[in-house]
C-alpha cells in the first residue's frame, strides 16, 4: 500500500443500524432513506480507497469497513476519536502505519473493471499472514 485517497467522498461514512446502508448524520440522529429506520449515533464504517502496488504497476483498491478494520487494527469510530481536531476530509495519522504495509489482497474483478468505465476494484478479503 503506498496511499490513501481520502478524495471528495472521505475515507467513512455513518451508517444505518438496521441495513448498513449510508445515511445522513445531522446532530446524531438519522432516519435511513433505505429502509425507513430512525436512530441515534449511527456507526461508522470505512470506505477506504488505497492505491497499492505489486512493483510492476499500481491500481486503486476499495476497503469496506472490515477489510479496512482488518488493516488498520482499529474501527472508523476509534479512527475517528483518535483525532483530537477532527476534519472529516483529513488524513488521520493512523493511516501512516499501513504505507508499505505488505499484505495479500483478494479483489473482485468485474465487467465495469475490465471495460475501464471503472478503474476501482474492490477488495474481498485481507491476509497479512506472513
Amino acid at each position: 500500500m503506498i496511499a490513501v485517497d481520502c478524495g471528495a467522498k472521505g475515507w467513512y461514512y455513518a451508517s444505518c443500524r438496521n441495513c448498513y446502508k449510508k445515511v445522513d448524520d445531522r446532530k446524531n440522529v438519522y432516519k435511513c432513506p433505505e429502509c425507513g429506520h430512525l436512530g441515534s449515533k449511527p456507526p461508522l464504517k470505512f470506505r477506504l480507497s488505497v492505491i497499492i502496488t505489486d512493483g510492476t504497476g499500481c491500481i486503486t483498491v476499495l476497503l469496506w469497513n472490515s477489510e479496512a478494520t482488518t488493516v488498520l487494527g482499529k474501527t472508523a469510530r476509534e479512527v475517528k476519536d483518535s483525532e483530537p481536531d477532527f476534519d472529516p476530509t483529513s488524513y488521520p495519522k493512523v493511516f501512516e502505519s499501513i504505507m508499505e504495509k505488505k499484505v495479500l489482497l483478494k479483489i473482485s474483478i468485474e465487467r465495469k473493471n475490465i471495460s475501464n468505465v471503472d478503474p476501482v476494484y474492490t477488495v474481498v478479503k485481507v491476509s497479512d499472514d506472513p
